[in-house]
């Protein structure tokens, strides 16, 4: 999240800050401003990575792949623990969440081979079908869109 552009950062602080940081600890206990101090390193690009979320979804095999990935390296940074730690209560509940990443406005200058946004009429098909898949009730939406926000306030 350091090298390449992202809403989080301007391009000024992204060249000093490493947004990461922010919210997870690294994982090899090393920062990226310090990866090329440390000897005998190794950086892989990820062999497994997804083309597809419905692969992650309904591949058994692929799903306790990456969630065993996420369990052994990826932990929240001391900060971001705290705020899990006492906003957890919303989730231990036996409501089923179905959690919505609805990206909006990275979405508006589309490239070739770059995918476009769905809309509300759209985004709400999707939620219903895999809402009744999985007997969720309730959503939890991330989306920096207010008019997706609005959107789908005025249907759930």
């Amino acid at each position: 999240m350091q090298t390449k552009e992202n809403i989080l950062v301007s391009d000024k602080e992204r060249k000093e800050t490493n947004v990461w940081d922010r919210f997870f600890l690294q994982p090899g206990g090393v920062k990226f401003s310090e990866i090329k101090k440390e000897k005998n390193v190794i950086i892989l690009e990820n062999p497994r990575s997804l083309d597809r979320l419905e692969y992650l979804l309904n591949n058994e095999a692929s799903a306790d792949y990456w969630r065993t990935v996420c369990e052994r390296f990826i932990a929240f940074s001391e900060e971001e623990q705290k705020i899990i730690d006492k906003n957890i209560s919303w989730f231990n509940t036996k409501e089923r969440w179905l959690g919505v990443l609805a990206r909006g406005t990275d979405y508006l200058n589309t490239a070739v081979g770059h995918s476009n946004q769905p809309g509300i009429k759209d985004l709400e098909k999707e939620i219903n079908i895999i809402r009744e898949k999985y007997e969720c009730n309730k959503i939890f939406l991330a989306t920096e869109d207010a008019d997706i926000l609005d959107g789908l306030k005025s249907v759930y």
